[in-house]
């Protein structure tokens, strides 16, 4: 009877280790869902966790760092800032000096008396200087204000045309004259001429220019001289060139 007895409790003990087993864990897990509620209030409740207080000195050492480093950043800078201001002054005091012995060299006064030598040579390039202005302010004022020999020619040619009957027919009025028959403003207004004397003294002056009206063009050919004081023709001659059905040569004192 007493083994039945402890064959049956035997039985019983090992029938209820699941049920133990599953109350057990029930257990846990609702003790385990209870500490989580907790630790979620306490977090609501602004009492930092163990791991936010982890994270939040790691950020805080974060933060130290780069206001470090951006403090030593600033400090290079500035250093560096100051050491090429400093290479700048010294490079323009620099400049400056050189600039002023330049200056110094060039505008030195001579310690001595100045010499025979130096005096007459400060004399001949004043007087050079002197005779080139001279002569360009005569060529300006000749060429402004003074008739040449070959302009006077060229008037009293294109005066004398301008009144002849057969040039004009041919040419028709106005007749206007010029140097050639060119685009260059330069050109058209420079009148070919040659100077010479005969045998006796007497000067002459050729010239040859272009005379144009509304019906044709010409080439005047010219030679004068002077006679008691008094310019006279040796020839006048005008060459029609166009058109050229009205080509002729105008002998103009005949």
């Amino acid at each position: 009877k007493f083994l039945e007895a402890a064959g049956v409790g035997v039985r019983r003990f090992t029938a209820s280790l699941p049920l133990a087993r599953e109350k057990a864990g029930a257990l846990s897990r609702v003790q385990l869902g209870l500490l989580r509620q907790a630790l979620r209030s306490r977090g609501s409740a602004g009492v930092p966790s163990s791991s936010a207080s982890s994270s939040a000195k790691k950020a805080h050492r974060g933060v130290s760092s780069r206001r470090a480093f951006s403090t030593s950043a600033e400090k290079s800078t500035s250093k560096a800032a100051g050491s090429r201001s400093a290479e700048k002054e010294a490079a323009l005091a620099a400049l400056q000096k050189k600039e002023q012995e330049a200056l110094s060299t060039f505008f030195h006064e001579p310690k001595g008396p100045v010499t025979a030598a130096e005096g007459g040579g400060y004399s001949l390039v004043i007087g050079g200087g002197l005779l080139v202005a001279a002569a360009c302010g005569y060529a300006v004022f000749k060429e402004l204000f003074v008739e040449t020999l070959d302009s006077k020619v060229y008037n009293k040619a294109l005066e004398e045309i301008q009144q002849d009957p057969r040039v004009m027919v041919r040419l028709g009025s106005p007749i206007k004259g010029y140097g050639s028959e060119s685009q260059n403003r330069r050109a058209r207004q420079r009148i070919k001429h040659r100077l010479f004397k005969q045998e006796d003294g007497t000067l002459h002056c050729q010239v040859q220019f272009q005379a144009s009206g509304p019906n044709g063009t010409a080439t005047v050919h010219t030679d004068m001289f002077e006679k008691d004081d008094r310019l006279q023709y040796a020839y006048l001659i005008v060459d029609v060139t166009h058109p050229p059905a009205a080509r002729a040569r105008i002998n103009v004192l005949k």
